[in-house]
């Protein structure tokens, strides 16, 4: 009988306007934990007729369903307003593994763009930094891993950060345990199973970011671009970002000279296909761009800032010299002579002679 008054308390506190409804709904609560032998302290709740315990469930018509063998039921109602409210605050989540990776791809394509190039001894990445503000500082692009490796990013920066470390702490790892430098294809393949351990939780989202991860190894010189599905591919030159379509272009004609190509040609490349995939109203300049070489006796070094002008000094001497030498059109004078004016021509009276052979 107490249990009664208490739950008949607690149903004046949710309906305080009809106390005969509130009486029926908690005697049906009290004579379904008795019918399952629990108490009414047991009982989940009531919600809208429904009535949950951990093993049973029972609607207001007097009937109940065993539910022992499946998983517990978790009910939540809410009104249309509740729901619209919502659906405007939190927006629609993807909830296919298609959709999720998609919306991945494209915070890449809104990335600004970043460029890879490898040859025999060397591997170059450029990327082209932003600022969210005109006061505000620019994002950093290029990390370093190790001394034999790094990345360049386009996307997300907190995903890269997070991958970042977790390359970190392989690359330290393989240091500590195996007294070696971690392998460029194994540090790879680790950040791409664990972003596609993302794509199977329902939870989870795939990371928003791509990388370029330029490393040099027994093996020697690699370049691998990285997806949100988990996707790994091993290229000579490679582009991602805004307008990465751009620079691609550049490299598909280009490609067949990377191989041996010095480390100052490589830079050209990459800064030059770079630059085709900035706006009209946009150049290369120290602040918005980074260069980053990795070789064989070179460290990973991340030219920034004021270091980074050495190269852009470099790639206009190298262009001017290239527009000089190319041949110029021949240009043809718009003045035209005038044809001149004919003649009359002379009558003059000849007496025409027939010669004869004698």
């Amino acid at each position: 009988m107490r249990q009664d008054v208490t739950v008949v308390q607690n149903q004046r506190e949710r309906y305080p306007g009809d106390q005969q409804e509130a009486r029926e709904k908690a005697a049906k609560v009290h004579h379904v934990a008795r019918g399952a032998q629990l108490g009414v302290a047991q009982v989940r709740g009531v919600l809208g007729g429904v009535v949950l315990c951990d093993q049973y469930r029972e609607v207001c018509n007097g009937k109940h369903e065993s539910i022992q063998e499946r998983e517990p039921v978790a009910v939540e109602r809410a009104g249309e307003h509740d729901q619209q409210k919502s659906n405007g605050q939190h927006g629609r989540q993807p909830d296919d593994l298609r959709e999720r990776i998609e919306y991945a791809l494209e915070a890449i394509k809104q990335g600004s763009a970043a460029v890879g190039i490898t040859s025999k001894n060397h591997v170059v990445l450029v990327a082209l930094k932003r600022n969210a503000e005109e006061l505000g500082s620019y994002q950093k692009k290029i990390i370093k891993i190790d001394n034999h490796m790094g990345i360049a990013l386009a996307g997300l920066a907190p995903d890269a950060r997070v991958l970042s470390n977790f390359l970190r702490q392989q690359a330290m790892s393989s240091k500590m345990v195996f007294n070696r430098p971690l392998n460029v294809a194994k540090a790879v393949y680790s950040i791409a199973d664990k972003a596609q351990d993302n794509t199977q939780s329902a939870g989870g989202r795939p990371y928003g970011v791509g990388l370029l991860v330029a490393g040099i190894d027994e093996n020697g010189a690699h370049l691998y671009e990285f997806q949100p599905s988990g996707s790994v591919l091993e290229y000579v030159g490679a582009a991602i970002g805004a307008r990465s379509q751009a620079a691609r272009t550049f490299l598909e004609r280009k490609y067949e000279e990377f191989a041996d190509a010095t480390k100052e040609q490589l830079v050209e490349y990459a800064l030059t296909a770079l630059r085709d995939t900035l706006s009209q109203d946009k150049e290369l300049n120290s602040l918005n761009t980074t260069v980053a070489v990795v070789g064989k006796d070179e460290p990973f070094t991340i030219y920034d800032d004021d270091d980074v002008q050495q190269w852009l000094d470099r790639l206009d001497s190298l262009s001017n010299a290239r527009n000089r030498d190319e041949p110029q059109p021949e240009q043809h004078s718009q003045e035209q002579t005038e044809p001149p004016a004919e003649q009359p021509a002379e009558h003059t009276e000849q007496a025409d002679r027939m010669d004869t052979d004698e």
